[in-house]
């Protein structure tokens, strides 16, 4: 967001420094790449640990899960504020423990508190 900022400024200038706008496109390029391979890693630890462990046997993991997944949300609303990873919390909404469903409550609770989300 900075870099593009800045790209645009540099653009709106009466001067424009060519080399300056040629570097802020790369940064920007190259930051935009690093962002995709970190969703990319972050699908990946999703669907690797969280899709078998929020399922399952022990509520104690479960309880876990919901937690863990509420501040993903809390922290990276972007990216896990979306149907796919809130349905996981509808999931915990009916699960037959009373903590898990509490836990699933409570995150909840903090997403719509919540100005960013």
């Amino acid at each position: 967001a900075v870099n593009d900022r800045q790209l645009q400024a540099e653009n709106k200038k009466k001067k424009v420094s060519k080399q300056k706008v040629k570097d802020l496109t790369e940064t920007t390029h190259k930051l935009k790449e690093q962002i995709a391979h970190l969703e990319t890693l972050m699908v990946e630890i999703t669907e690797s640990l969280f899709d078998h462990r929020y399922r399952d046997v022990s509520d104690v993991i479960r309880t876990e899960c919901v937690e863990y997944l509420g501040e993903c949300i809390l922290e990276y609303p972007s990216f896990y504020a979306n149907n796919n990873y809130l349905k996981r919390l509808g999931y915990a909404l009916s699960d037959p423990k009373s903590d898990v469903r509490m836990s699933a409550v409570t995150v909840l609770k903090k997403i719509y508190a919540s100005d960013d989300t």
